[in-house]
């Protein structure tokens, strides 16, 4: 049998990586933003915060404690489960790693808490560059990830039936007009019915 290789980011695809930034920074700089207004964007985030935060916003991440005190989305440590144990699917999970050591070590130990087996059997990959890696589909809520992926899959590797899965989130609304995504979902029930009907069918 061929596995389908399964590749999924990290944050805000199985960790709840915005309403914890955003409820930090509210807290700590007292301020009311809604979730979707803190993350309809990534790169302007510190135009939208008050101007005594402004790019010490993404500063919040690399405290102790915060990427490892994340809570899975909805559904995520089901699906997660699901995808590692069906036998069709080889399944990875690949997020980024700025070069903060306590950030790296945070994502470890939040998948240590909620995902030891991935942890035990090797199938956590810290790596910013997700184009470097072949696989069937890449499920990410990142648009610039997702096409980064899609030109070196088609242009470098020459592979052309593979899937890219944009996850929903408010940074990403956009994500159907974009010709490098094939899908976008808005929760792990949509992720799993589209994986197990398109995909694995």
């Amino acid at each position: 049998m061929n596995q389908k290789i399964v590749l999924l980011d990290s944050d805000q695809v199985i960790a709840n990586l915005l309403d914890s930034w955003c409820g930090l920074y509210n807290s700590r700089y007292d301020d009311a933003l809604s979730v979707e207004e803190f993350g309809g964007t990534w790169s302007g985030l510190q135009n939208i915060v008050k101007p005594e935060c402004g790019e010490k916003v993404y500063d919040l991440m690399k405290e102790e404690g915060f990427f490892k005190n994340l809570q899975p989305l909805s559904g995520a440590v089901e699906g997660v489960r699901q995808l590692y144990d069906d036998k069709r699917t080889d399944l990875y999970i690949v997020t980024a790693y700025s070069g903060h050591p306590e950030m790296a070590k945070g994502k470890v130990e939040f998948y240590e808490e909620h995902f030891p087996y991935l942890i035990e059997d090797d199938r956590i990959v810290l790596c910013k560059p997700k184009q470097l890696f072949y696989g069937d589909v890449l499920v990410d809520d990142s648009i610039e990830n997702l096409e980064k992926f899609y030109k070196h899959m088609t242009d470098v590797i020459g592979k052309h039936d593979f899937y890219t899965v944009a996850m929903g989130a408010p940074h990403n609304k956009d994500a159907m007009e974009k010709p490098c995504v094939d899908v976008r979902v808005d929760s792990w029930p949509e992720l799993m019915e589209y994986i197990t009907s398109v995909i694995l069918d």
